[in-house]
């Protein structure tokens, strides 16, 4: 894989990426500070190069919403991906908004959109980042798109944010999504109490994971 910040005069690539292009100038997201080279060229566009194929992860968009929301075509598929917590199926762009106080990534292969996910602090300390409304376009799935997402995600926290843990849960009913968390490296943690929803009618359990950085 070759990871690099696209585009900015010409692309460098992240390990070579040295720690005063990390440090100095606020990012406008977070209260984490950055030089103004390496935030503003994340803010263009994040790209990993695999194969014959591209990734590129942006700063999300409200004219994504439609397309993004397209992709839940089912209750069932709404809720494992939202919990619920943007109120009932189906939502609108407006309902979608309500994200709008976390860091909100989309994902593009070329110039299609082909996921979104979003990140927030979960804690007074900036050590973790926690991933949240992970989705993929239903005609990608099985592709590696998800994964290589995942990773980008992973390189922002790791690079940008200077996290050195992200965590994520899942449902346990979605096997798909956990494979895909696998695939990209995170792990089980098990945790004192198993997190619970009730959810059409039924009591839906999370599985934990996270990525140590």
């Amino acid at each position: 894989l070759k990871w690099a910040f696209l585009p900015v005069g010409e692309a460098f690539l992240i390990p070579g990426v040295s720690r005063r292009d990390v440090d100095g100038i606020e990012t406008g997201w977070q209260s984490r500070t950055f030089s103004q080279n390496a935030f503003s060229s994340f803010k263009k566009s994040l790209t990993c190069l695999w194969g014959d194929r591209m990734i590129r992860l942006r700063p999300y968009k409200e004219s994504d919403a439609e397309r993004i929301l397209s992709w839940c075509k089912d209750e069932r598929t709404f809720y494992q991906w939202t919990a619920g917590i943007l109120g009932a199926y189906p939502i609108s762009a407006e309902q979608f908004s309500q994200l709008g106080s976390l860091m909100r990534f989309t994902a593009l292969d070329d110039k299609e959109i082909v996921g979104f996910f979003t990140a927030r602090n979960p804690k007074p300390i900036l050590e973790e980042l926690r991933f949240g409304f992970v989705i993929i376009d239903p005609e990608k799935r099985g592709r590696g798109f998800g994964k290589e997402m995942l990773r980008l995600g992973l390189e922002y926290a790791r690079i940008v944010y200077k996290a050195k843990r992200v965590s994520l849960g899942v449902f346990e009913n979605n096997d798909r999504a956990y494979r895909c968390y696998k695939a990209a490296g995170f792990q089980d943690v098990t945790l004192p109490e198993t997190e619970q929803y009730r959810i059409m009618g039924e009591v839906w359990a999370c599985r934990e994971l996270e990525y140590l950085l």
